[in-house]
C-alpha cells in the first residue's frame, strides 16, 4: 500500500517537517530514513512511501527508543551527583522554596524594609512612614532599595 507524506507522518506519529527531514535530498538515496519514491501529481512530483517500509521503521524507532530508556545512566553523571557539596544543595533547595539562601535576616546588619518588618513584627506601612518622616534613619542599598541600620531599626521600636 502507498502513503503520501501525511499519511506517513501519522502512522508514525510524528509531523510532516519530520518526515521531510528522514527523506532528506542531502543524504545518497540508500542511507535516507525513510526511502521514497515520487510520482507525477498535483503541483508536481509526490513523495510516496511503502507502508511495509514504514511500519518497519517505526519498530526500529520504538527499539531505539526502547534501549534509550533502558540504558543506564552514564557513569560520569553518577560520579558527578556523588560530588555535589552539602551546601551547594542546601542553596538549590532554598532557591526550590523560594527562599534567598545567603545570610539569615537575624545576622544581617543592614535590613530592607520587608527584613525589617520580617524581623520587627511591624507592617511595611509602618517602617515606611518611620523612614519617610525621618524617626527611623535609612540610606539606599547597593541596589537602590532602602536599607535601615539593625541598631537604628532596635532602636526606635525600643522608643
Amino acid at each position: 500500500m502507498e502513503l503520501n507524506k501525511a499519511e506517513t507522518a501519522t502512522r508514525l506519529g510524528v509531523t510532516t517537517r519530520a518526515i521531510e527531514r528522514y527523506m532528506s535530498t542531502e543524504r545518497p538515496p540508500e542511507q535516507r530514513l525513510v526511502p521514497v519514491r515520487y510520482q507525477p501529481g498535483r503541483g508536481g512530483q509526490q513523495p510516496v512511501f511503502d507502508s511495509e517500509v514504514v511500519d518497519a521503521f517505526k519498530v526500529r524507532m520504538e527499539q531505539a527508543a526502547q534501549e534509550k530508556r533502558d540504558k543506564p545512566a552514564n557513569s560520569d553523571t553518577q560520579a558527578l551527583a556523588r560530588q555535589v557539596r552539602p551546601d551547594a544543595l542546601q542553596a538549590l533547595a532554598a532557591l526550590i522554596q523560594n527562599k534567598p539562601a545567603g545570610v539569615p535576616v537575624e545576622a544581617k546588619l543592614y535590613l530592607t524594609i520587608h527584613e525589617c518588618s520580617e524581623l520587627s513584627g511591624l507592617s511595611q506601612k509602618e517602617i515606611r512612614e518611620a523612614v519617610k518622616s525621618g524617626a527611623l534613619k535609612s540610606r539606599r542599598g547597593r541596589r537602590g532599595a532602602v536599607v535601615v541600620g539593625r541598631n537604628d531599626l532596635i532602636a526606635w521600636a525600643a522608643a
